[in-house]
């Protein structure tokens, strides 16, 4: 998990790549690394390029982040779009409705 920074058309970017473990073990460095990034940074990239394990803890802290980052209107988009093994788990753990999030396209979270 690591956070780059750039500037990309003028505007303070970072890209958060949340690596192979989206889970329990992980969630505590990811959550400094995106409670940094809500602080300093207009727009938000999440690389979800190289997950393979996920969990409630790795689907919450996604959730509270997206809600965050919407309530400060920054500009929040995912790469590529957010795998089909997040969603299937979010539907699972019966929370499909709380993470509508993850169940829409980049341009219905911006918009």
């Amino acid at each position: 998990m690591t956070g780059q920074a750039c500037e990309e058309n003028g505007r303070n970017t970072l890209r958060i790549e949340c690596g192979q473990r989206l889970n329990i073990a992980g969630v505590a460095e990811l959550r400094k690394i995106m409670l940094d990034s809500i602080n300093n940074h207009s727009q938000i990239t999440i690389d979800m390029t190289n997950p393979e394990r996920f969990d409630t803890a790795g689907i919450q802290l996604l959730y509270g982040f997206v809600q965050e980052a919407r309530s400060r209107k920054i500009d929040l988009t995912w790469e590529p779009e957010i795998p089909g093994q997040l969603r299937q788990i979010s539907d699972l753990v019966g929370m499909q409705e709380d993470l509508h999030f993850l169940h829409q396209t980049d341009q219905q979270l911006t918009g």
